[in-house]
């Protein structure tokens, strides 16, 4: 695998892909984007990744005409970190949102003055849409997604397991559901789970959760289609698989992977119906499109019954540092720019923003490091092994403290191998032991301490450079 020096990462990567072109290449000005972005659905959990028991034709096909990439990563094993450095191109760490994940009471979120992608986009006359979860903090308006680039919000506000927290504001035709209604699920404590918000507003609460999957796709066909000259960006975030995993009767009961299957076979579903879309409404060559996971799975389950996804063959799960937590499934499709190939570099969520921003025309923030680096180039390259990041840095999302990095190949951590046990040094070679298997410290050494102290100093900088805390006072 080819890496490239980190602090000529974004140059050097056009400079080593750029040649001769025979025909020029179409233009990008006013490409459409769409990130499709999925709830702890595990690596092994698509028929192109090698599931043997949850059918996705659709995804399967998106990976044939487009890109699936082996090495993307998340930067968190869990939800709101992961979904701060997909949307503001940055780790969590620096935007203060490595911590664990946004809770119904919680008062801490995204910052109102952060960059998203959909501020970003909103400079170059993009309309702009969430539909789905959001769970970057929901304690005032400020936090919600019409403060952060987004014109318009149907979905979460946080996860599905979570009930309705006093600090949001009921819309005026609110709907309590019964609590025994259709597609209503209980925390064990009690409390209904799931509550559905437009705007800033909860307009149901407990929503129909087998029905989810079904409202926000046709929520995202209503936008996709819209009669507006304008570019859009979608951002459609659906709730499963997380659990309470469920399914709408179209699909319940029909996999071979039990409830967790149906949940992923309709998200499948709803990729088909967005790319038909697409093609119905000649936007299809205009159009970018990705596909991923926030995290890894909730942990493993075993066929046929199985109520949450799997990493296989990586080792761990959602929270996790081991791969299983960060690297996910991950497929990017745009068929006029993109030739189908199998992608086998280091990617990041992070790099979405500068990739989007460079092909809407619009600058990077001047007053703020950005971590991602526009990886177009590298997207329309025959190439397979280029990688955007020299390193990627593992932060645990429990305390928000360094645990790892990847360089090229190789992976050092210093993690507890078991819950509130010693931190044990680990370093692994990720080209001949995927699984983290092989503990190879003993025998590299000198590696083992290049690797921790290239953590010790980007820590440190995370530390200088990050950017304010923010808790809601209201």
């Amino acid at each position: 695998m080819r890496t490239l020096p980190a602090l000529t990462v974004g140059a050097a990567l056009c400079a080593s892909l750029m040649a001769p072109a025979v025909h020029a290449q179409p233009t990008t000005e006013g490409l459409n984007f769409i990130v499709i972005y999925t709830d702890d659905q595990g690596y092994n959990d698509l028929g192109s990744y090698g599931s043997p028991y949850i059918r996705t034709p659709h995804l399967d096909k998106m990976a044939d005409e487009g890109i699936r990439f082996t090495d993307f990563y998340v930067m968190s094993g869990k939800c709101s970190p992961s979904r701060a450095a997909l949307l503001t191109g940055s780790y969590p760490r620096r935007v203060s949102m490595q911590y664990r994940v946004v809770m119904d009471r919680d008062k801490h979120g995204l910052h109102p003055d952060e960059v998203t992608i959909a501020k970003q986009l909103k400079k170059a006359g993009y309309r702009t849409s969430l539909i789905g979860k959001w769970h970057l903090g929901h304690a005032e308006p400020a936090l919600l997604p019409l403060n952060q680039g987004f014109d318009s919000f149907f979905g979460l506000p946080y996860s599905n397991d979570m009930k309705l927290s006093p600090l949001l504001t009921l819309s005026p035709d609110y709907v309590r559901r019964p609590d025994d209604a259709p597609g209503v699920h209980f925390q064990k404590r009690g409390n209904p789970q799931g509550v559905l918000m437009e705007g800033n507003e909860v307009i149901e609460y407990p929503t129909d959760q087998s029905m989810l999957t079904q409202r926000l796709t046709e929520r995202a066909i209503d936008f996709i289609t819209q009669d507006s000259n304008d570019p859009f960006f979608l951002y459609l975030a659906h709730p499963m698989p997380h659990v309470p995993v469920d399914a709408s009767p179209a699909f319940k009961g029909k996999s071979a992977f039990g409830p967790y299957g149906d949940a992923v076979e309709e998200l499948d579903w709803s990729v088909g119906e967005i790319l038909n879309t697409l093609k119905a409404h000649d936007l299809a060559d205009n159009t970018v499109v990705v596909y991923a996971s926030d995290n890894g799975p909730w942990g493993y389950g075993e066929a046929p019954d199985a109520r949450v996804g799997r990493a296989d063959p990586l080792r761990g799960s959602k929270g996790s540092q081991y791969e299983g937590g960060f690297r996910v499934p991950a497929l990017i499709w745009a068929p006029k720019f993109i030739a189908p190939k199998v992608h086998e570099g280091i990617v990041s969520n992070m790099d979405l923003l500068p990739t989007f921003s460079k092909l809407a025309g619009v600058p990077l923030p001047a007053d703020r490091p950005i971590d991602g680096v526009d990886i177009w180039p590298l997207l329309t390259s025959p190439d397979t092994q280029v990688s955007s990041h020299e390193a990627i840095y593992f932060y645990e999302s429990r305390h928000g403290t360094m645990a790892g990095v990847r360089w090229e190949d190789w992976k050092y951590l210093e993690i507890a191998e078991e819950r509130n046990g010693p931190k044990v040094p680990q370093l692994y070679n990720l080209k001949t032991d995927i699984a983290e298997s092989n503990n190879l410290i003993s025998k590299h050494p000198e590696r083992a301490a290049t690797m921790k102290a290239m953590m010790a100093r980007f820590d440190a900088r995370m530390e200088q450079e990050a950017r304010p805390h923010f808790v809601s006072q209201q």
